[in-house]
């Protein structure tokens, strides 16, 4: 009689158990459903584990497999100039994840290391998804005479530094709008593990 009360109280209390994961997967399709429509694409990297939502009317560039990280423009891989310069008017958006490097190199050290052949124009303190990070805008010389404005988000979690990376022509006349979208990306990035 006490093992029947025992098998029923384990019954039930896994019926709840699947109860509640059932709930939690509804949930987040439902979460994913929505920012479908309201115009947003989802991308979830397995090998970086985060997920980020990005504006579906912008071009998402497949990387492959090894590259298992977000890549996307406003503008079609044809518009690019002379293997990969933005035309005006263009911006893309890219996070990139590294190893720490050295346990003794710091973020700071690790993005003045990464930023210095770069003119910065501003740096800050800033959170994504609550973890501290540092926001950088700086120029970079593309090549004669052609310069991008980026702002950058970087962050160390687990022994990896992630960087979000905006770019767009300097003094691009839709600079307010590409950093509108940055933004809604950075404010949706979220970690999932590991």
């Amino acid at each position: 009689m006490r093992l029947n009360k025992i098998s029923k109280s384990l019954c039930f209390s896994l019926i709840i158990g699947v109860m509640v994961i059932g709930f939690v997967i509804f949930i987040q399709k439902q979460s994913i459903s929505q920012s479908q429509k309201m115009g947003k694409s989802v991308f979830e990297s397995d090998t970086y584990n985060y997920t980020v939502e990005y504006p579906s009317s912008w071009y998402f560039h497949n990387l492959g497999k090894k590259m298992d990280t977000l890549y996307i423009s406003n503008v079609s891989p044809d518009q690019y100039y002379h293997g990969g310069i933005l035309p005006a008017g263009g911006a893309e958006i890219f996070i990139k994840v590294a190893l720490v490097p050295s346990s003794k190199q710091s973020l700071s050290e690790f993005i003045t290391e990464e930023l210095k052949h770069t003119i910065i124009l501003s740096k800050e303190n800033v959170q994504v998804n609550g973890t501290e990070a540092i926001k950088i805008i700086y120029i970079w010389k593309v090549g004669p005479g052609s310069f991008y404005k980026n702002v950058a988000v970087y962050f160390s979690v687990n022994k990896k530094i992630y960087k979000i990376l905006l770019s767009f022509r300097k003094g691009d006349s839709k600079e307010s709008y590409f950093m509108h979208v940055f933004d809604s990306v950075i404010s949706s990035f979220y970690l999932t593990g590991g």
